[in-house]
């Protein structure tokens, strides 16, 4: 991973001797502006995010601004002692930080690829994962701030979505070179990885969407209409949903996510194709039933239905769904719970605020 301050200065870059440049007096040069024209015109531009194909290789660049708005930053002065030239705030100063693809990865063949690419995409997660549970640990164990915990929370986002940025394309690549090598369908370990891969990339997009209802955006909440969310969830799957009563809550985005979750669990774990979501309106919260009459969820312990990692029965996948609904309402200040359905099938009712008119 690279980072430039906004002049174009290596803070980290792809060789140690052009890091620090402007504070040498034989560094002037040691910039993106000459070294890689092209993308420092990209840049220099104003765009927040992009990426650029140099000589040597693909640069993928995002910038952000580090200095949070009680903060700002001093350029110093070319003369000893002398006052600063520049007084910056957070809107004035940002830096870019990037990832690099050389060249040589895009024309090796296919099976360098599948070697080297593969080798760097299991590099790149593993990176992402340990730090993922570093700052879950780091925020766990520390009595920080709230506008500290969003700052760090913005920054573990931006990084997932550069490693997930770097890791889809490489699979994607992968993938490329093994459906043109000509090998696909001669061996079955060729076959096994592109497999692998395809799964891969499906739950990159899974994982996109987890990381959507976790942490949630940093818009405010916003009035949804309860029948909207229900329509577009159901649009497009081959299932019914029975709507009574209606009302506007205060929610985000995420919203849609709850509702596909339990909409695709009453016809994976259910085996039905028919639900029920009754909506109303209590004082200033709405209570939402949403219930189906299949075949319920059966050998669970429902006093861990909703705990992180945990799942029963015999469909059960990652433990994570029940638990990020569950993180999801309470986001928006309500609470989940479950509870058998009669004469079969499941419950689940939980409590939104009211969007105040």
């Amino acid at each position: 991973m690279l980072l430039a301050n906004d002049d174009g200065y290596w803070m980290r870059g792809l060789k140690a001797e052009d890091e620090w440049g402007f504070m040498y007096k034989d560094g002037a040069d040691d910039n993106i502006e000459h070294q890689y024209p092209a993308l420092w015109q990209e840049l220099a531009s104003g765009a927040r995010r992009g990426q650029v194909m140099t000589s040597e290789g693909l640069f993928t660049f995002l910038r952000f601004e580090p200095l949070s708005t009680e903060q700002s930053f001093s350029s110093g002065s070319s003369e000893p002692y002398g006052p600063s030239e520049r007084r910056l705030g957070p809107e004035d100063y940002h830096w870019y930080v990037m990832t690099f693809v050389p060249v040589s990865v895009f024309e090796s063949s296919a099976a360098a690829v599948n070697r080297e690419a593969f080798n760097f995409t299991l590099g790149l997660v593993a990176v992402a994962m340990i730090l993922a549970l570093w700052l879950y640990y780091s925020l766990r164990s520390r009595n920080r701030a709230e506008a500290r915990t969003l700052e760090l929370l913005g920054l573990l986002r931006i990084i997932n979505r550069i490693l997930r940025h770097d890791v889809k394309n490489r699979l994607t690549q992968i993938r490329w070179a093994l459906e043109n090598s000509g090998v696909l369908g001669k061996h079955d370990m060729v076959g096994e990885a592109h497999d692998n891969i395809h799964l891969s990339l499906r739950r990159i997009e899974q994982m996109k969407k987890l990381e959507e209802m976790a942490i949630g955006s940093n818009a405010a909440l916003k009035n949804m209409k309860i029948s909207d969310v229900v329509s577009s969830v159901v649009e497009g799957e081959e299932m019914r949903v029975e709507l009574s009563g209606d009302a506007v809550v205060k929610a985000d985005d995420a919203l849609y996510s709850v509702m596909e979750n339990l909409v695709r669990n009453t016809r994976r774990h259910g085996g039905v194709e028919e639900a029920r979501v009754k909506v109303e309106e209590r004082g200033d919260r709405v209570l939402i039933t949403y219930s189906d009459q299949g075949g319920g969820m059966k050998k669970i312990d429902t006093n861990r239905i909703f705990q992180e990692g945990y799942f029963g029965g015999e469909t059960g996948n990652t433990g994570l769904g029940l638990y990020i609904i569950k993180r999801t309402i309470e986001r928006y200040g309500g609470k989940i719970r479950y509870e058998p359905n009669e004469p079969s099938g499941v419950r689940f009712i939980f409590d939104l605020p009211l969007a105040q008119a």
